[in-house]
Parts: structure tokens; sequence; C-alpha cells
């Protein structure tokens, strides 16, 4: 092979990587933008604590399919910080899709007695639409050899839409 066809085989591989590496990138930031919404609540209930099940929609708008393998999270309650959440995940997130997480959420019984002591108007009042419940923090993701560490997640709900039917048309996503 002369000269000529080696430059040529070069300038094609390396025009090949930079082209990859450019869909790559583009594709883990569609990524970072994908939906994440409740879809459901389960086993609610407010013995020792407040205790429930936050079911979660990832919708996946890239072309990779992907694993979650973390999930971080911070609870709030009115901007009160009443718990954490770290745990490991094994779901599996195809391409153009929406795939359910579970995200088990427990405020301890201390915590929930200060968080309502700090919003004893809006409890007293039952007026459940004035307390907040922010679900702050990331779910880390595998794609192949590709990692994604930090897809943001920063999810707000009344206490209100915790304890009613969810609405899907009102969906974010």
């Amino acid at each position: 092979m002369n000269r000529t066809g080696k430059i040529i085989i070069g300038s094609a591989l390396a025009l090949g990587v930079v082209t990859l590496g450019i869909y790559i990138f583009g594709e883990i930031k569609k990524l970072k933008e994908g939906c994440v919404r409740l879809l459901m609540v389960r086993n609610l209930s407010f013995n020792k604590g407040i205790n429930f099940t936050a079911i979660l929609g990832f919708k996946n708008r890239s072309d990779l399919s992907l694993n979650l393998i973390s999930q971080q999270y911070k609870v709030f309650v009115n901007d009160y910080h009443v718990a954490d959440i770290k745990s490991p995940l094994e779901v599996t997130v195809k391409s153009h899709d929406e795939t359910p997480i579970s995200v088990d959420i427990t405020i301890d019984p201390a915590t929930t007695i200060s968080a309502g002591l700090r919003n004893l108007g809006s409890l007293l009042l039952n007026q459940k639409e004035k307390i907040i419940i922010s679900l702050k923090g990331s779910v880390s993701a595998k794609a192949g050899v590709v990692n994604v560490k930090e897809i943001p997640v920063d999810l707000k709900w009344t206490l209100k839409e915790l304890t009613e039917p969810i609405k899907t048309e009102d969906s974010k996503c």
C-alpha cells in the first residue's frame, strides 16, 4: 500500500473515531436530560415516621440502552432535610422507553416530628397542598463501556399529590 492509501485510511479512521465520540457525547447529554416522573406511590404509611415506596418512571430519550447501577437522593419536607437514600440498582432501561424505578423512602419518627412542627399550621388546617416533599439527587448508569455518573433527579410533590391517585396526563414527561 502506498503512502496516499495509508493517509486516506488513517484519515477515515480518525474521522470515524471523532464521529463516534460526538455521537456518544450527544447520547449522554440526552440521558442526562431524560425525564423522571412519579408513576405511583405504594405502601404509604404514617406508622413510626413516614414510609412509602415511590415508583419513578425514567424516560430514556437516547439511542443507548443502559443499566441503572445506583441511586442517591436527599429527601426534603418544605426544604427541611429529612432523609438520605443511597442504594444500588439493577434496572435495565431500553432506548426510547420508560422504565419504573422503586425508591423506598423512610423518614424516621424524630425527623417526622421535627418536620411536622415546622409545618404545624399546614398540618392542623389539613392543607396538604402546602407540604412539599422533594427528592433531589441522581441516578448512575452504565451503557457498555460508557459510565454516566450523575443523571440528575429533582422532583417535588405536595402531600396531597402523594395521597391521591396520580394523573398521568398531568405528567411532565
